[in-house]
């Protein structure tokens, strides 16, 4: 007899920031905008974090799913 648990380990958040300084020249009034680095992406959400909204959008919006079970709800 086989009897197996399963359990998801815990969910930790990654955050990168980048900090865009905006220039200003006073003598001629005007502004830039610093870029990006090279290798990251203008959006602000990863393949991973995506995958996780769609699945548990879908799950939720699915006909007689208890939204309760993912403490969704207020009550």
């Amino acid at each position: 007899m086989r009897h197996q648990v399963i359990e998801f380990t815990p969910i930790t958040q990654l955050v990168i920031e980048h900090r865009l300084h905006r220039l200003v020249s006073f003598c001629c009034s005007t502004s830039t905008c610093a870029t990006l680095p090279a290798g990251v992406e203008a959006g602000h959400y990863r393949p991973r974090l995506s995958a996780l909204v769609g699945l548990l959008g879908s799950w939720l919006m699915h006909a007689g799913r208890d939204r309760a079970a993912l403490g969704v709800c207020r009550q």
